[in-house]
């Protein structure tokens, strides 16, 4: 386990963030810094403390509980690793 000094500090260079807490200081984050100090925009909300239309606007692909997802940002899937990937085969 890593501790950071604050939600900033934790998403940097982050594949994805999960939201397991109703604490304040997660409800109020600028989501534009978030989405920008990440890797990848993915954001799974298990309090719904984001509403789904803000993530959408702010560019993240968006799962919380009991919601539809946002869509997906074209740039999470690589189209070339999927050409290339090959299907998976049962021992017999």
């Amino acid at each position: 386990m890593t501790y950071c000094r604050g939600p900033y500090n934790c998403v940097e260079g982050a594949d994805a963030v999960v939201i397991v807490t109703e604490w304040e200081q997660f409800r109020a984050l600028d989501l534009e810094r978030v989405r920008d100090s990440m890797a990848c925009p993915v954001m799974v909300d298990l309090r719904n403390v984001y509403s789904p239309e803000d993530m959408k606007k702010y560019g993240f692909a968006y799962t919380s509980i009991g919601r539809l997802p946002t869509q997906q940002p074209v740039d999470l899937v690589d189209a070339a690793f999927w050409s290339r990937a090959k299907p998976i085969r049962e021992e017999t």
